[in-house]
């Protein structure tokens, strides 16, 4: 078994890596999948993965420079669904969940549902490094202000968001919750 945290597994013998490069030999090889169109083959130069949601057999990526891709057989062929180079994905399930996205100067929420996506709302002056949802409407996320690091709280399905700590010292990184009222961030 091959341990990577930059690997995500089908299962214990097949998955794709951090470039999408496909194994089916428990890691012994990794290639360049090349089911797409040469335009768009992940794995092709300047095409880093940014993030990855699997969910059963289904993937969700996001490629730079490539866009946002699905793969519906566990990474083996992949499915253009638009351009956005989304930097984080948090899941509900295979057909609801919130993508998150650098625009110049703000991170622009947005929502993934039913192979249609719809821009949410504008967190401005924020360079947002994670964010995870407890549920369908309450969301955190961390990430840098400026002068201060902050986590902000949105209670309405990313609609609008609030600061609800903020520290010059902490740098954060991750954020994750185990339930609706226990969580941990994580930070440098």
């Amino acid at each position: 078994q091959c341990v990577s945290s930059d690997r995500y597994y089908v299962s214990p013998s097949s998955g794709f890596s951090s470039f999408l490069r496909y194994t089916s030999d428990g890691c012994t090889s990794w290639n360049i999948n090349t089911s797409m169109s040469s335009s768009y083959v992940i794995g092709a130069t300047g095409a880093s993965l940014i993030d990855v949601v699997p969910l059963q057999n289904t993937f969700y990526a996001s490629v730079a420079q490539y866009g946002f891709r699905k793969s519906t057989d566990g990474g083996i062929t992949w499915n253009f669904i638009n351009n956005g180079s989304y930097s984080k994905m948090f899941a509900f399930d295979t057909t609801n969940f919130y993508l998150m996205a650098y625009n110049q100067s703000d991170y622009v929420v947005s929502k993934y549902q039913n192979d249609s996506i719809t821009s949410l709302c504008y967190i401005p002056n924020l360079y947002a490094n994670d964010f995870h949802f407890t549920d369908h409407f309450t969301g955190y996320a961390v990430g840098d202000s400026g002068a201060y690091d902050v986590i902000i709280k949105t209670l309405d399905g990313a609609n609008t968001w609030s600061t609800i700590y903020s520290d010059s010292t902490f740098n954060g990184n991750d954020i994750f919750f185990s339930s609706s009222n226990i969580g941990y961030a994580v930070g440098n």
